[in-house]
């Protein structure tokens, strides 16, 4: 084992060249083999030491300490011995420990180079170096405080290069002689620079000699960050060493997510997901949604065959990361929202619209918004009916508007509450009904619809013509009346009021008129009969108009009977005239 004196190792590493790596080797050795303090290597009982000898015991170097004192056989050694100098005369024989033995205590290494400080416990010892101007390893020339160099390699690990004025870490690779480096510099924040096209993390799978030949092999397994910049923009790529944004995340082979691409000057995040088909050739085919804002507005774009759809997810975020998004159409997709079709169709509630425009809970209802046929048309379907579902559609061609269902009782017209409270702008069958229109053809204004009639009115008509239609064509098996001028003297016509609460007209506005059920005794063809399908309850009501032809009748009774009179009187008249002359 090769060493050297102190005095020559001061003189190396004091002459203000570099050390070489010999001369580390030499210093690494000479502190463990101490020619000049008499290194003895491991202790053993029984070996006669002497002041200075030095012993390695426990992993711990002790130096001997002995005095004349200490060593009783010393006289006899100096008689026998008397031209050794006086320390090496002093000897005995060592049998305890030097952990034991208070003749021994341990090796304070104590230079100019190294320091070795003792703590308690051991384990907590260490040992630094004096001289820090700059130490070189595997380098006779460092540029640094620490540099150490990898010749096989060709790569330099820089610890505080010269000249820096922070704390700085750089590495160093000779590529066909260019060097690219990488710079950690420790400021305020932590900065790094470096003159490759950019800053790759990676990991592997494995640790220990199988990653690090997995690295040495370029065998990234799991993904990795990727910091560059393209034409002066910082770009970010995860799991990919070619970004094509700012923030370019591909998180499996199908999923990718682009933030700010380098090509768009909007304010853009595309989400892509990429299907592969494979068949004589694999084909990759890219469906995407992009959100951009411009000046004017938040705009959304996709390729996709479906569209957008908006649904409610989980109320706990967990609940939503650990949920496939499902497909649609399948039961796990009925909460969406709002669907948006790239045939311009929106589903409200629906994934799948009907209409331009649909509504549903697909329970209660649906509404359709329809521009799809020739003329425009609103559809309201009621779902509640399990076997025969109602609708209500509205539209306008080019002439009218229009009304249409299917509800077995028509349409009907109601005055609702007043805004705001019980929900009556959503409420359907509150109010009185004061408009009907059955399918049939027959209307009826008021509260109440028989259905006996083709228009019933509840209240006062106003109008300046009315017209039956009585023509040839519109009535069959017509007779002439009988004698109507008897039953015409029982009829008993009144004055009367009528009631407010179920006639809606002003009860305090005199008519006059007859009693239905009086005038049915002699003219039943003036008089119609509706019994409520709910009671059986019976109301009559009275043709008024079709009196006109009855007292028609009744005048012409009487006009008859005034003509046989008149020539009656005349013919009495006339014989009284002949009688005078006689």
């Amino acid at each position: 084992m090769a060493s050297i004196s102190r005095a020559a190792l001061k003189a190396q590493f004091k002459s203000g060249a570099a050390p070489t790596p010999q001369d580390y080797f030499n210093l690494v050795d000479s502190t463990l083999v101490k020619r000049d303090d008499a290194f003895f290597g491991k202790w053993q009982p029984g070996v006669s030491y002497q002041p200075g000898d030095v012993v390695i015991y426990e992993k711990v170097l002790y130096i001997c300490k002995a005095t004349k004192a200490d060593c009783p056989c010393t006289e006899d050694k100096q008689e026998q011995e008397p031209e050794q100098p006086e320390a090496s005369n002093i000897s005995f024989c060592s049998k305890l420990p030097p952990d034991q033995d208070k003749r021994w205590e341990p090796l304070k290494m104590e230079d100019d180079d190294w320091e070795i400080v003792k703590k308690d416990p051991p384990e907590k010892d260490y040992m630094y170096a004096k001289v820090t101007h700059r130490i070189g390893m595997g380098t006779s020339t460092p540029v640094a405080r620490v540099h150490i160099q990898d010749e096989e390699a060709g790569s330099d690990f820089l610890f505080n290069a010269a000249g820096a004025t922070t704390a700085t870490f750089t590495l160093q690779q000779g590529n066909e002689g260019n060097t690219v480096y990488c710079t950690q510099q420790l400021l305020k924040d932590s900065i790094f620079v470096t003159n490759a096209a950019g800053f790759l993390f990676e990991q592997s799978r494995s640790g220990g000699e199988q990653a690090e030949q997995q690295i040495q092999e370029g065998e990234t397994t799991i993904p990795m960050v990727y910091l560059t910049t393209q034409e002066d923009k910082v770009a970010v790529g995860v799991s990919t060493v070619t970004p094509q944004a700012t923030v370019d995340i591909q998180a499996t082979n199908s999923n990718r997510i682009l933030l700010q691409p380098q090509q768009k000057t909007t304010t853009e995040t595309i989400s892509v997901y990429t299907t592969t088909t494979t068949t004589e050739e694999e084909t990759a085919t890219a469906t995407y949604l992009a959100t951009a804002a411009i000046k004017t507005a938040a705009v959304f774009t996709t390729n996709t065959a479906g569209g957008f759809y908006f649904r409610k997810g989980p109320d706990d975020l967990d609940g939503y990361l650990q949920q496939e998004t499902p497909q649609p159409g399948t039961p796990e997709s009925s909460g969406s929202l709002v669907a948006i079709r790239t045939d311009g169709k929106v589903g409200v509630g629906t994934e799948k619209p009907v209409a331009n425009l649909e509504v549903t809970d697909n329970v209660s209802g649906r509404f359709l918004l329809s521009l799809q046929k020739a003329n425009p048309a609103f559809s309201i379907i009621n779902l509640r009916p399990a076997q025969n579902i109602t609708y209500l559609a509205m539209g306008v061609d080019n002439d009218q508007s229009v009304f249409v269902t299917n509800a077995d009782k028509g349409f009907v017209f109601r005055k609702g509450g007043p805004h705001g409270g019980r929900e009556n702008e959503t409420n359907i069958n509150q109010g009185k009904a004061f408009l009907s229109v059955r399918p049939e053809g027959k209307v009826g204004i008021g509260p109440e619809l028989s259905g006996d009639y083709e228009l019933e009115l509840y209240g006062n008509a106003r109008m300046f013509s009315l017209y039956l239609y009585t023509d040839q064509k519109n009535i069959s098996n017509w007779n002439s009346m009988e004698s109507v001028l008897p039953k015409v003297k029982l009829l008993n016509p009144l004055i009367f009021n009528w009631d407010n609460s179920t006639t809606n007209c002003n009860e305090k506005e005199s008519h006059a008129g007859f009693l239905a059920h009086e005038l049915a005794e002699h003219f039943p063809e003036l008089v119609k009969t509706h019994q409520k399908e709910d009671d059986g309850e019976q109301t009559k009501a009275i043709a008024y108009s079709n009196m006109v032809a009855v007292l028609t009748k009744a005048i012409q009774e009487q006009q008859s009977m005034i003509e046989e009179l008149k020539k009656r009187v005349e013919k009495l008249e006339g014989k009284g005239s002949s009688n005078t002359k006689s």
